[in-house]
């Protein structure tokens, strides 16, 4: 029975070439975009979701209107951290990076020139990461990838 479907659908493709075409593109097409939104709805239930305080983790973003056009996006006033933790009693810590170019950091007479980011003090209150070397509240230097600095 099988066998009589396979040769009916094939003499149906081979009889209207055009119509199997477009059937068979609009097949692929649509399961391409289906596959596509699951990875993205996939991608945002796993984004940032190994936290332990996930759900006690917000993300700051700036609103800006210019000329008609609106633009979302992450960077905000330096400020923003220190005003939102003194006027909110709801927020417990913040925690601000600085994306930073290359640094030239001193110890001593041994320089090591590094590239990497700047945080606040509560930065590993809010994220917990592990840390590589010495005590977690008594960093002033968190190295999260040692193969970044060099000499």
């Amino acid at each position: 029975m099988i066998k009589n479907h396979l040769k009916t659908a094939r003499r149906s493709l081979l009889k209207n070439k055009g119509f199997s075409a477009i059937n068979i593109i609009g097949l692929a097409v649509g399961m391409t975009a289906v596959l596509l939104i699951a990875l993205w709805v996939q991608n945002q239930f796993r984004y940032d979701n190994f936290y332990d305080n996930k759900e006690n983790i917000y993300k700051l973003m700036n609103r800006t209107d210019k000329d008609g056009f609106v633009n979302i996006h992450d960077i905000t006033m330096p400020a923003a951290g220190p005003a939102l933790k003194e006027q909110f009693p709801e927020v417990e810590h913040t925690a601000r990076v600085l994306w930073t170019e290359d640094r030239l950091l001193t110890n001593g007479d041994k320089n090591l020139k590094a590239k990497g980011n700047e945080v606040d003090a509560d930065f590993l209150d809010v994220f917990d990461l592990p840390v590589l070397q010495g005590a977690k509240d008594k960093l002033e230097l968190l190295p999260l990838k040692r193969d970044r600095f060099k000499e």
